[in-house]
């Protein structure tokens, strides 16, 4: 088991921002990062993992702290984040999963693992006024292998969970944002040798 805390603190944090057509990137004051992480593996049976983690993190812009919006006739205002959260920074982040295998002979093995990671609501613009709300993702693997090759059938995202991890504002005061969404679910098949 393993358990970490930490403290960040920026001075000029710099954030990407939107004027005229493009993006620019501008100092946008100062914030402050603090929380912890803890992280286990467990094996309860010679052949039986288990295994997890979890993260809390409280990042915020400190007060006084501005940012810029464009309108739609490319003015440029300031807005106030003081205490907003930072962008794209979850307040809690968790993992947990479990892996069990049996001997197949003298030399190979067979294994199936399970895992689900789960990240909550953060937000796309210092303004926070547009965010991606918590969500899960299960992966799930399962193969055979031995010291010279091995064989595995995976899927990522296995429930097809819809999510946009990033997201950004349109330029030159347009309203909305553009995000790109997350990998839908992938089933796949891997076989390789080891030298």
């Amino acid at each position: 088991m393993n358990l970490a805390a930490f403290h960040i603190a920026w001075e000029h944090l710099q954030i990407n921002l939107p004027i005229g057509q493009s993006y620019y990137i501008a100092n946008a004051g100062d914030a402050e990062s603090s929380g912890i992480e803890l992280e286990f593996i467990a094996k309860p049976l010679h052949h039986w993992d288990i295994f997890g983690s979890l993260g809390y993190n409280r990042a915020r812009f400190n007060d006084g702290t501005t940012s810029i919006r464009t309108d739609a006739f490319g003015t440029n205002t300031e807005v106030d984040v003081g205490g907003n959260h930072l962008i794209f920074t979850p307040a809690y982040t968790l993992s947990a999963g479990s892996q069990y295998s049996w001997k197949l002979g003298r030399k190979a093995r067979l294994f199936v693992r399970a895992e689900i990671v789960g990240y909550g609501r953060y937000y796309y613009n210092a303004a926070n006024t547009e965010s991606q709300k918590a969500y899960w993702l299960s992966n799930l693997r399962g193969g055979v292998q031995n010291s010279h090759w091995f064989a595995e059938v995976w899927a990522r995202n296995a429930f097809d969970t819809e999510y946009i991890p990033v997201a950004f504002e349109f330029p030159n005061g347009q309203s909305g944002f553009l995000g790109e969404s997350g990998a839908p679910r992938m089933i796949g098949l891997r076989i390789g040798a080891n030298f």
